[in-house]
């Protein structure tokens, strides 16, 4: 779009479709233009952080532009780079956004489309319990849930609904009365919701008729420390959800393969990009070893207690994912979790595949488990 603006400048000021100084002033006006039209129309969804960084930008790009057209000189390598470091200055605040924390209130749809702005995808930890807590009282796969790790809440419903808790088994009660998992449940104005003693997992999932309605960032219910006004829910904070009568749901009560998704130790991964620049040694030893789940560990990452000999270089930083395994200069190897970076220099050995991340997010600090290679 933005060399479509810029052939439409070009041609309304009679200037010939060839590689010049000028012409790279008026492509970096250009962007600049599509900047602004570009977050107007998406300011609804953005954090007031990302539209002012991006109108700087923008600003600057454009002044840069008028600036150099007012005293061009024929030297296009200067004003390139004049061009380069006025779009450049304005987005390194915007890196803090990859740093990762722990999020109590997940929504399954991922903010995708601002990957490349450095948004980690985030999303829960365990999408198969928590698309399965929805599923269970007819919500949509992405409505917003609570993601409780380890220890649960004390909840008061104001209003009349119907829950479902999938994921671990962190003992939950009503009015003190015990409550299943994967089972829905009717809720009466003034019920109490506790959760005891952890049973087995790491992460639970509470889910309400229609979902919890916090609002909407990135087009996303996600909470992010980077983004949201808090990354945890509080002692004392009022939780919408919709005040629904006669709510109907399709089924019950569901079984969940309690020795696959929770004590099975066997993580299925891909090859990563680096895995070949391995030695043979290395591989059988990566993927015959059992590894231990360190205390660093969180939404953003899992760290091995083990060392891994390693003496690949560092790669030129490149993309990752959730699920990428990456492998130090020092030899510990880092599981890349939901709320991951973007980009990293580390060697990516492995691949988690989507399962094993579920899989994953359910293991804790001393759990041990073991690498298995599949194909696609």
């Amino acid at each position: 779009i933005s060399v479509i603006i810029f052939i439409i400048i070009t041609s309304i000021l009679q200037f010939p479709i060839v590689f010049s100084s000028k012409h790279v002033i008026f492509l970096a006006f250009s962007i600049g233009i599509f900047n602004i039209f570009k977050f107007t129309f998406q300011s609804e969804e953005l954090p007031k952080k990302v539209i002012l960084i991006t109108g700087a930008q923008s600003v600057l790009i454009i002044l840069c532009s008028f600036l150099l057209l007012k005293y061009y000189k024929n030297n296009a390598e200067s004003l390139i780079l004049s061009i380069s470091f006025a779009y450049l200055i304005p987005i390194l605040p915007y890196l803090k956004l990859l740093i990762g924390n722990k999020i109590s209130q997940k929504n399954t749809k991922k903010i995708i489309s601002f990957f490349n702005y450095g948004v980690p995808i985030s999303g829960s930890m365990d999408q198969l319990s928590s698309v399965l807590s929805n599923k269970l009282l007819g919500n949509n796969d992405n409505d917003a849930v609570m993601e409780i790790t380890m220890t649960g809440p004390i909840l008061k419903f104001l209003e009349e609904t119907k829950i479902c808790i999938t994921g671990a088994d962190i003992s939950p009660s009503i009015n003190d009365n015990s409550i299943d998992i994967n089972r829905v449940y009717q809720i009466n104005k003034g019920d109490v919701l506790k959760f005891g003693k952890l049973k087995y997992g790491l992460r639970s999932y509470l889910s309400v008729s229609g979902g919890f309605l916090a609002g909407k960032i990135m087009n996303s219910r996600s909470m992010h420390s980077s983004i949201t006004k808090s990354n945890k829910i509080t002692n004392g904070d009022n939780l919408k959800i919709k005040k629904l009568k006669n709510i109907k749901t399709k089924r019950t009560i569901i079984k969940v393969n309690y020795l696959e998704h929770f004590k099975n130790n066997i993580i299925e991964v891909l090859k990563g990009p680096e895995f070949n620049k391995l030695t043979t040694k290395q591989k059988q030893v990566l993927l015959n070893k059992t590894f231990t789940i360190s205390n660093n560990n969180d939404r953003m990452a899992y760290q091995l207690k083990e060392s891994f000999k390693n003496q690949l270089d560092p790669i030129i930083t490149s993309l990752v994912m959730q699920g990428t395994v990456q492998l130090t200069k020092s030899g510990k190897i880092i599981i890349l979790m939901r709320d991951s970076q973007t980009c990293g220099g580390y060697p990516r050995i492995l691949q988690l595949s989507k399962n094993s991340i579920n899989k994953l997010s359910q293991k804790h600090m001393g759990n041990r488990i073991k690498f298995k290679l599949i194909d696609l």
